[in-house]
């Protein structure tokens, strides 16, 4: 059996197009400046829930809980998050 070796081509076009996915450091630190209030609104939000108070919660603390907890996750890991289409 003949070992396949990969094309250095192909390489360079999955690390390319891996890279291009990727957020520079530099917005990142940004974003985690800029979106640093929503951790004090996603704490305030895990605490009315924990303590079962789930009326007190308004639309306006739930989306920027969304928002903040993309903002992190997009610090956290460098990209947007990716959702896989479920065969039908």
């Amino acid at each position: 059996m003949e070992k396949q070796v990969p094309d250095k081509a192909s390489e360079q076009n999955k690390t390319a197009s891996h890279n291009a996915s990727n957020v520079p450091i530099n917005v990142r630190v940004m974003l985690a400046l800029i979106g640093s209030p929503t951790l004090a609104v996603i704490a305030y939000f895990i605490y009315n829930l924990s303590i079962g108070a789930w009326q007190s919660i308004t639309p306006g603390m739930l989306i920027f809980s969304v928002i903040g907890g993309l903002i992190y996750y997009l610090v956290i890991f460098g990209r947007l998050p990716r959702f896989r289409k479920v065969p039908k």
